[in-house]
């Protein structure tokens, strides 16, 4: 049986998707600049080095969007709780990096990472919500 998504669920996914292709397609790039000595000078150094960061804005715009476009209370409702669960995960994962970091003298969990734990959270928690929701 395939599940068919309303068309704020379809807006949601197609603008994350579009977020996060963006986010990739920025960050690689910029992250081998940076590591090649091909960063810019002055003013452009700062304008290249927040590329990857504007997606991120873009993907939790589509987060907050899908909350006040969707109609379905209980939908909405189960986004926000994913969205909680996902953020206190996500915030767990990186205290316990940084006691490893400091206590441990476990390599710094680099820049970009942050909010890719926070996607894959969010995207496993609403998973588990889907699977016992049925």
């Amino acid at each position: 049986m395939t599940k068919r998504f309303a068309p704020s669920e379809r807006r949601y996914l197609v603008r994350l998707a579009v977020s996060m292709a963006l986010y990739m397609a920025l960050l690689y790039p910029v992250n081998w600049a940076a590591h090649h000595g091909q960063m810019p000078a002055g003013y452009w150094l700062y304008a290249v080095a927040v590329l990857p960061a504007l997606p991120v804005l873009g993907a939790i715009w589509a987060m907050m969007r899908f909350l006040t476009e969707e109609e379905d209370e209980y939908k909405r409702f189960l986004r926000v709780q994913s969205i909680i669960w996902a953020t206190g995960l996500a915030i767990a994962i990186m205290t316990v990096w940084g006691f490893l970091q400091d206590l441990a003298k476990v390599q710094p969990l680099p820049p970009m990472y942050p909010f890719f734990i926070f996607i894959v959270c969010v995207g496993l928690v609403q998973g588990i919500t889907e699977m016992v929701r049925k």
